[in-house]
């Protein structure tokens, strides 16, 4: 965090501050209130003077307008103690005032007289590592550095020895913008620093897949609950857990033993690291991350509303649902009588017409649902009435036979119902029926299928006319001339008449006619 003038940050040493003493200390960070470190600048006006920040844990030295700016650490060397190092990063040496002598980051290891513990870079200087202002690195024979890392051996340095570590920041020039972020010591010895171990409580992945899945160690989870473990040689004085880039909150209280739980609550969905921080009674400060994802809710989407005979399947389509972070796990349709079908697609067989809801559940690698519905409407198939009759034409009085060809699916037919022209019924699957008087005869057949839906169908039946045919008799044969009677009869059906005439000589004299309905 940046500063002006005297309104220095709280989690900035302003010159002279020092605290805890000059613990001993072996760390990989730096505690929220550098404790065991002291700052001093010397040559700046009260306003714009140089200072050191804590940000996250590493330690950032601006010059500001001193002359020079040091941050040290005093400890005593302990036993087989073989090296000492140091990682810094972001170093700027501000080139804005090129007349002057160029500004420098320095480092020392100094006893309690101020004479140099190891080699220096040059003689007359007690600095084991030097970077000035448009010149590489320059080291004393003991240091090395890999990457930004600098070690120093500690070989010849005696154990129980009252060593200084002292970072520099040195002003030459009028400019003021120079800083540099030391990022952590490590001091091996008799004081180590805390280990700390965290990781998801809870990498959540489906029910359904094995405990060695990939799904449930990928980070993706629903559940960002952080458990671990944290250890130290000498005590625990506090700890703290960070959400992405937040201000660290102090979860010590969650501390049992040597085993925490930390719940950060909801977290948006998308990609977040949790930082743990352990201080040790000492100071030494260790952080420990764990990077993951919250998983963003599948979206389930089960089609559009269908409408089928009956008899007729569904055709289900869930391919339309999407997951944000990865393929869809598993589809399951979920019927009304809980039957259910897998995959994202599905066929199902109505027979009868209705309504019908079908349920679409879709789960993500995380373990989260999603469910849409698609109603399914069903839609009656009625039977189809049709006839047929022979012979056709028939004569009246002559039986006709009529053959049912209605059809019907999938419901069967149940009952037939004929209406001879208002002459009579039947409710037989094939009658047959006498028509006694010649015409064109309407026949109406009406179905019904199982579910009570009904179909009609009529036809004209023809009925032909039965002419009479004229037939005669006479009595006695021969007969004597001047008979008076003879007898002609005529037939016709369905219907017998009868004609009776007396005749003399050939000629008509007295005609009589009757019916015999029954002959």
């Amino acid at each position: 965090m940046a500063s002006n003038g005297n309104d220095l940050p709280q989690d900035a040493l302003t010159s002279g501050d020092i605290l805890d003493g000059g613990a001993p200390v072996a760390m990989s960070g730096f505690a929220a209130d550098f404790s065991g470190w002291s700052f001093e600048e010397f040559g700046g006006s009260d306003i714009g003077k140089g200072r050191v920040e804590n940000s996250t844990g590493n330690a950032i030295l601006y010059e500001g307008n001193s002359f020079l700016v040091t941050f040290e650490h005093t400890f005593e060397v302990p036993t087989e103690a073989s090296e000492l190092s140091f990682s810094y990063t972001d170093l700027h040496l501000d080139p804005d005032d090129p007349d002057s002598i160029n500004d420098a980051f320095e480092v020392a290891l100094i006893d309690s007289d101020g004479s140099s513990l190891v080699h220096t870079t040059e003689p007359d200087r007690d600095g084991f590592y030097n970077v000035t202002e448009d010149l590489p690195a320059a080291m004393g024979s003991s240091a090395s550095e890999d990457s930004g890392t600098v070690t120093v051996d500690l070989g010849d340095v005696f154990a129980g020895t009252t060593a200084t570590l002292v970072f520099r920041l040195v002003n030459n020039d009028s400019d003021t913008g120079s800083h540099v972020t030391i990022t952590g010591v490590s001091i091996p010895g008799e004081d180590e620093p805390p280990v700390v171990d965290c990781s998801l409580a809870n990498d959540t992945a489906p029910s359904d897949v094995a405990p060695d899945s990939p799904y449930r160690s990928d980070l993706l989870t629903n559940d960002p609950m952080i458990t671990g473990t944290v250890t130290d040689d000498v005590g625990i004085a506090f700890l703290e857990a960070q959400i992405d880039s937040a201000v660290p909150i102090d979860i010590t209280i969650s501390l049992v033993g040597s085993s925490f739980q930390y719940d950060p609550g909801v977290l948006s969905p998308g990609p977040h690291s949790i930082t743990i921080r352990a201080t040790d009674t000492y100071g030494h400060l260790v952080t420990d991350t764990v990077d993951f994802t919250t998983n963003t809710l599948p979206l389930a989407h089960a089609g559009s509303d269908i409408t089928i005979p009956e008899g007729t399947s569904a055709a289900l389509d869930g391919s339309g649902s999407s997951d944000f972070d990865a393929p869809i796990h598993a589809f399951l349709w979920t019927f009304e009588d809980a039957s259910t079908a897998e995959g994202p697609t599905a066929s199902r067989f109505y027979g009868q017409q209705g309504e019908h809801s079908v349920t679409l559940t879709i789960t993500d690698t995380a373990g989260s649902e999603a469910t849409d519905v698609v109603e399914v409407t069903v839609e009656d198939l009625g039977p189809t009435a049709a006839f047929a009759w022979m012979p056709e034409p028939q004569a009246e009085g002559a039986l006709v036979s009529f053959t049912n060809e209605s059809t019907s699916s999938p419901d069967g037919i149940v009952s037939w119902s004929w209406d001879f022209d208002g002459l009579g019924t039947s409710t037989d699957q094939n009658p047959s029926f006498t028509f006694a008087d010649n015409g064109a005869h309407t026949v109406t057949l009406t179905v019904t299928d199982e579910d009570g839906s009904t179909d009609t169908a009529s036809h004209l039946v023809t009925v032909t006319d039965l002419a009479p045919t004229a037939a005669f008799t006479w009595a006695p044969e021969p007969q004597a001339e001047g008979s008076e009677r003879k007898t002609k009869t005529y037939r016709h059906k369905p219907h017998r008449m009868r004609y009776n005439a007396r005749c003399f000589r050939g000629i008509l004299t007295s005609p009589f006619r009757y019916y015999n309905q029954a002959a």
